[in-house]
């Protein structure tokens, strides 16, 4: 190839690299939602009436043109591709996100990934013992039981898939420390020696999602209901197939929609307990159950997205009634009341093990507080 012909390829590239996404800004101009980011996409500014808009001006200008930039998502999605899944190098476009071995994919917000390096103060210890005890005190005076499960983040059950430059080691984790220390006044399941075993036969945990997949839940099911004295659906009860499933929500932060072969688990008789609205007359935001072929046991989850189609409806299976409610900030005295449950759940990730504790139900939450709201 000569030098004239690679030369005048180089600026027919150059200039159509330039001009073809100002075209697709002309042919696409209402452009609404930014994809993946769950939020609008930045409206153009009215013309500037007074000295204080004009100086927003300039930059309200920048957003709009950011957000509707003709091939702004595939440039995006093609940069993140190479960069993080082939390079496996962390990028400034999705800090949230750490490549880790074999296209896995590790959470690198909320703090989660300093659960080792970052040990609890004897402050945070003991606000988390308040809220504990205040939890327990309150299910006892209404004749319940409580139990405490903290599902393992993805790092502690795959750490061997982690950077190199991300040391974990599970002994020395906030987890094992929270475990140590309140296992004899709270009944508390630790499932990460489960999934660890489990691992050994099929992938617990998405590769490109913070959460455990079906058979993850389905293990930590088992040990739960285990835990509680009852006996749960057996492998041979079940039916498990293979689905691919497209995206995570790890890989929805790189503005990807990778896919991968997950477990699909369903009961072969199917589910015996029902979805059933709230109280007559009542508006509720929680998932009820009911299921009339079990006695009079009635159970209360509080629970994160982990508990949420993973692991509620196969818990149902075993009580008359369940009410499951997704929250981030920790039980509630006023439902544990209202419900009137034989069992409470407090279910929460181990990445809020780094938050501050939940207020005790003897603290007043209008008071001002180091307590903080979880997301």
């Amino acid at each position: 190839m000569s030098r004239q012909v690679s030369d005048l390829i180089i600026v027919v590239v150059f200039i159509v690299s330039i001009v073809l996404p100002l075209a697709v800004m002309v042919v696409r101009p209402n452009v609404t939602a930014v994809a993946n980011e769950n939020r609008l996409a930045s409206p153009w500014p009215p013309l500037p009436a007074d000295q204080g808009s004009w100086e927003q001006f300039p930059t309200e200008a920048t957003n709009w043109f950011d957000d509707h930039l003709g091939l702004r998502n595939w440039a995006i999605q093609s940069y993140n591709l190479i960069t993080v899944l082939w390079l496996r190098s962390p990028t400034q476009l999705a800090p949230r996100v750490i490549p880790g071995a074999d296209g896995w994919l590790f959470l690198n917000h909320e703090k989660c990934l300093d659960g080792c390096r970052v040990a609890f103060s004897g402050e945070e210890l003991e606000e988390w013992g308040r809220a504990l005890r205040s939890y327990q005190k309150v299910v006892r005076e209404n004749s319940a039981k409580l139990l405490v499960v903290v599902v393992p983040d993805k790092q502690s059950i795959y750490q061997e898939k982690l950077p190199e430059e991300i040391p974990w080691t599970n002994e020395r984790s906030r987890l094992q420390t929270f475990i140590n220390r309140f296992h004899e006044e709270v009944d508390i399941l630790d499932l990460r020696e489960l999934l660890l075993t489990a691992k050994a036969q099929h992938d617990v945990y998405f590769r490109y999602d913070t959460h455990w997949n079906e058979l993850g839940g389905f293990v930590s099911y088992q040990a739960l209901v285990r835990r509680l004295g009852l006996e749960p659906l057996l492998w041979e009860s079940v039916e498990i197939t293979e689905q691919p499933r497209n995206g995570g929500d790890l890989s929805k932060m790189l503005e990807l929609t990778q896919s991968e072969e997950a477990p699909k688990i369903n009961p072969r008789l199917g589910f015996q307990a029902r979805k059933v609205e709230a109280k007559p007359g009542r508006a509720s935001a929680d998932t009820y159950y009911e299921n009339s072929s079990r006695d009079s046991c009635r159970v209360l989850i509080f629970h994160d997205s982990f508990f949420d189609g993973f692991v509620n409806p196969w818990l149902a299976e075993h009580f008359s009634r369940t009410r499951c409610v997704l929250t981030y900030q920790g039980p509630s005295r006023e439902q544990i009341v209202d419900e009137h449950p034989d069992i409470v759940i407090f279910e929460l990730a181990e990445r809020y093990l780094m938050h501050p504790a939940p207020l005790p139900f003897d603290e007043p939450s209008g008071e001002p507080s180091s307590h903080g709201e979880w997301h």
